[in-house]
């Protein structure tokens, strides 16, 4: 069996970052109040700008935070049962390899 983890969202928690950037722009956005991905719309930030920043954001790639505690963890164990892969669809500029 083939698992894919997805990085953004997934593995690496990206929006932490972004928000931390987004709130020193314009008005506060709560972590809370991300509850679908095209977020964005509900607070009429232009999608292209949305992107632009996350992309920025993974430039320190080295500091986002993991979406849950013992996710190495829990990825070995996912490893039990089939290949895991780690997916993106992020740009290339944001390669760290």
């Amino acid at each position: 069996m083939k698992i894919a983890l997805d990085v953004d969202g997934v593995i690496a928690d990206v929006i932490e970052s972004w928000l931390s950037y987004s709130n020193q722009i314009r008005p506060t956005i709560f972590k809370e109040e991300i509850t679908t991905w095209d977020f964005w719309k509900k607070f009429d930030i232009n999608r292209y700008n949305f992107y632009k920043e996350l992309t920025l954001c993974w430039k320190n790639w080295h500091i986002l935070p993991p979406t849950e505690p013992y996710l190495s963890q829990i990825t070995k164990e996912l490893a039990e049962f089939g290949q895991v892969d780690i997916v993106t669809a992020r740009e290339l500029s944001t390669d760290i390899f």
